[in-house]
């Protein structure tokens, strides 16, 4: 079970894999999926091996999957997960995946990623970490 908030991650995934981001966000709210990626992807980082299980995979999954096909929440979901990196190494995976997945959907906000990034040196770090 998600212990934040009580609901189990095989729902979660289960909504995620349907593409449902509705379901998952009358569920959890964008603080909690940010938070649940950071976690998952810290763990990712300190794995020693591809077979240590990762908590929350299913947050991993709906930033990756569900976030491109709703262009209205993807600038919320990456300011909180820019809030939530635990560390500099969390902050350039957010710039190696969810900001450049960000830019494949929607090139046209690549200025709006300027302005932020000139305003908050952690959005700076992950913005300085995408491979285009």
């Amino acid at each position: 079970m998600s212990e934040a908030d009580g609901c189990p991650d095989e729902l979660l995934m289960r909504l995620v894999r349907a593409r449902d981001v509705d379901g998952v966000l009358a569920i959890v709210d964008l603080d909690r999926v940010a938070e649940a990626w950071c976690i998952a992807t810290a763990e990712r980082l300190t794995a020693t091996s591809t077979d240590d299980r990762i908590s929350n995979e299913w947050a991993e999954v709906f930033v990756r999957d569900c976030l491109p096909r709703a262009p209205h929440r993807h600038r919320d979901a990456l300011l909180h997960l820019v809030a939530h990196a635990p560390s500099n190494d969390v902050l350039d995976c957010i710039g190696a995946g969810p900001f450049e997945d960000f830019l494949v959907s929607v090139p046209t906000e690549v200025q709006w990623m300027e302005a932020r990034a000139s305003e908050d040196p952690r959005f700076q770090r992950a913005f300085d970490n995408m491979h285009f």
